[in-house]
């Protein structure tokens, strides 16, 4: 199984998805589970070696996985996989990444 990586960067998407839904909207519990959900959705995508998309936008080389609204950009090499970064699929992805 390929080691699975989250960069600082998609650590930091994580971070500002979690606390806009814990703090701006107020729903704490909702937050934990979006992360659980996010982390497994993408994790779980990895360890079996689906196929990923590629995004007309993203730099070559990264692919994504599709979790209710957020794409997960990921790069895979033999033996490990970054997850490059978490974004929200309606905001403009050239700004983003």
């Amino acid at each position: 199984m390929p080691k699975i990586d989250w960069t600082y960067s998609a650590q930091d998407d994580l971070a500002d998805i979690l606390f806009h839904i814990a703090v701006i909207d107020r729903r704490m519990e909702r937050a934990d589970r979006i992360y659980d959900e996010i982390v497994e959705y993408a994790e779980s995508h990895i360890s079996k070696k689906l196929p990923g998309h590629v995004h007309p936008e993203a730099p070559e080389r990264w692919l994504y996985v599709r979790y209710k609204h957020w794409l997960i950009f990921y790069q895979a090499t033999y033996n490990e996989t970054q997850i490059m970064r978490v974004v929200d699929g309606s905001r403009h992805l050239p700004s983003t990444l």
